[in-house]
């Protein structure tokens, strides 16, 4: 039949017509939403309260970096703002990442203009709760009307100055991908596979093993493949084809079974934490979760393009493949509302955490939750950036939402709808229906009927309610 039916995947928080997509209700001003998460916990990029006058005046002379401001961030800003772990986000260790800023503030160091620069409101003590350098002295006027000047003057960090490597650069995650030089071994056959087997053995000092018979191979591809074993008539025919390419022929079978979808589709639903409950103390079904799962199947067995397969899971919607959001919202969902609203945007928040994380997850490589709460230890994430992505995100909601119909389709579904209707009405007379609770009348009530029955009593006053 007709996809037709509710899908849980973008929902709103009102019906969506046929055809709805994502981008009407992802409001313009999402992409200040960091901003606005910033202004929000009350981290500003200049503080309003902050007069040119109250501040140091700038050195009046051509400051050099490499003699006068270098040798001032080293001695007091670079243990909590290097490369090991810096405080707040911020590195003046490196110039890529000292122009980027924290995590807060960004950026940090505004070329040309010192007086709306965060970094000259911290170290002059204008901010009364985060006085920097927060160890050690406090840096003298002179030492801040160096640092003014230098910014005034456009903040030139030369190149000469080394550097460290920027990790978002240099992180495993990000590196191309490259085949790697084939090794020449003997007895590697010509599949380029072998070739590593084989000399990882060379170099072990181990022998291969030895080649599996024909029924064993067969039962290996199958298992691995489809997860199955191949059925008594399947070894049969494959001990009977005396042809070169007798193995190869069985492989492109396997491939063109649709178990192949079912056996590999599950690994990636478990990637991406589908499951076909909410979860938590209700757990409700969810009793559309099927199609997405069917939509991965379909695109493992029809060889989708992985590009295609990531950009439908993340914007379906835009790209005609509205079942693939089910990406989004396949993780747990707490249904149980909430009228303190302090847990209602706790639940919020949580649902937008599990967005981002598994999208880091799967994607990208990269443990995005850790980033939630604080900078990333490891991975090259700032607080800033979770946020960031996460406003992406804010306007996906957990629900359910009609797919629209093929037009070739809407007649087909419409005269099974009817007929549907017809059956209905054919078989009331049939469905047994106990009479309500407490009637009287001699007759004894009709067994439970397992297909259909109905029971109507009076209302009672319950103290629990078990469900």
């Amino acid at each position: 039949m007709a996809v037709r039916g509710a899908l849980p995947c973008l929902g709103a928080r009102e019906p969506l017509p046929l055809g709805h997509t994502l981008i009407s209700f992802r409001h313009p001003w999402i992409a200040l939403a960091p901003a606005l998460f910033a202004a929000a916990l009350g981290l500003r990029a200049a503080d309003p309260g902050v007069r040119p006058v109250d501040l140091p005046p700038a050195a009046t002379h051509t400051v050099d970096f490499d003699r006068e401001i270098r040798p001032l961030f080293e001695a007091r800003c670079v243990s909590c703002h290097g490369p090991d772990r810096p405080k707040g986000g911020l590195r003046l260790d490196d110039p890529r990442a000292a122009k980027a800023g924290g995590d807060t503030r960004a950026p940090d160091i505004h070329p040309g203009d010192s007086a709306g620069s965060p970094l000259i409101h911290l170290v002059a003590g204008q901010v009364p709760d985060l006085v920097m350098p927060q160890k050690g002295e406090r840096l003298t006027p002179k030492e801040i009307g160096l640092l003014r000047a230098w910014i005034d003057q456009g903040a030139s960090w030369p190149e000469t100055v080394r550097t460290s490597p920027d990790p978002a650069l240099n992180h495993w995650a990000f590196q191309p991908i490259a085949s790697p030089a084939i090794p020449r071994a003997r007895g590697s056959g010509g599949n380029p596979v072998d070739a590593f087997i084989a000399a990882r053995l060379a170099e072990k000092g181990l022998a291969p093993s030895p080649e599996a018979d024909r029924t064993t191979l067969l039962r290996r591809l199958y298992l691995v493949m489809l997860g199955v074993p191949p059925t008594p008539e399947d070894v049969s025919a494959f001990l009977a084809d005396s042809r070169p390419d007798a193995f190869e022929r069985r492989v492109d079978e396997v491939l063109n079974d649709t178990r192949y979808g079912e056996r590999w589709g599950r690994h990636w639903l478990d990637v991406i934490r589908f499951a076909e409950s909410n979860g938590f103390e209700t757990n409700r079904e969810r009793p559309n979760a099927w199609r997405f799962r069917d939509y991965v199947i379909a695109a493992f067995n029809g060889d989708k393009p992985f590009d295609r397969f990531v950009r439908e899971q993340i914007a379906g919607d835009q790209w005609g493949e509205d079942v693939a959001t089910g990406f989004l919202v396949g993780g747990p969902v707490d249904i149980v509302g909430s009228p303190d609203i302090s847990l209602t945007l706790q639940q919020r928040a949580d649902e937008l955490d599990d967005m981002v994380g598994t999208t880091g997850t799967a994607f990208l490589g990269l443990t995005l939750g850790c980033a939630r709460c604080h900078s990333h230890k490891f991975d090259p994430v700032s607080h800033r950036e979770y946020y960031a992505l996460a406003a992406v995100f804010s306007g996906v909601r957990h629900g359910e939402r009609p797919l629209a119909i093929p037009v070739e389709r809407t007649n087909e579904v419409a005269a099974l709808d009817a007929r549907i209707r017809d059956l209905e009405r054919s078989l009331e007379p049939f469905v047994v229906r106990a009479p309500p609770a407490g009637s009287t009348g001699g007759t004894r009530r009709p067994a439970v009927n397992a297909r259909q029955n109905v029971e109507t009593f009076e209302p009672i006053e319950a103290r629990f309610l078990r469900f």
